[in-house]
């Protein structure tokens, strides 16, 4: 039985843009919590969102590219610290956040 090495990748990337839209969902019910609430400091949650959100999808879309681009060779180093440094950019966004709302 032969594996088709384009299914994994394939998934991966269906997997950042479910985050995406998660992400995407996220933004907007803070957006709507600050709406009700009434406070000028509400909105900075969502406005963090909106980063984690934007570098998602940017992030969605290089791995799309990559993904079309050459399936079967291997990532290059560029490529690595482009994702390294999209999830270490969310990483502190959501650290941030989460202290700011502590």
């Amino acid at each position: 039985m032969n594996r088709d090495p384009g299914l994994q990748p394939e998934r991966t990337w269906l997997a950042w843009r479910r985050t995406t839209a998660a992400a995407a969902a996220v933004t907007v019910l803070l957006f709507h919590s600050a709406a009700h609430s009434g406070g000028d400091l509400t909105v900075i949650p969502g406005l963090t969102g909106v980063v984690v959100t934007i570098s998602l999808a940017l992030v969605t879309r290089h791995r799309e590219r990559h993904l079309l681009r050459a399936q079967r060779t291997p990532p290059d180093a560029a490529h690595a610290q482009v994702i390294g440094l999209a999830a270490a950019l969310v990483t502190i966004m959501a650290a941030a956040t989460l202290a700011f709302l502590a």
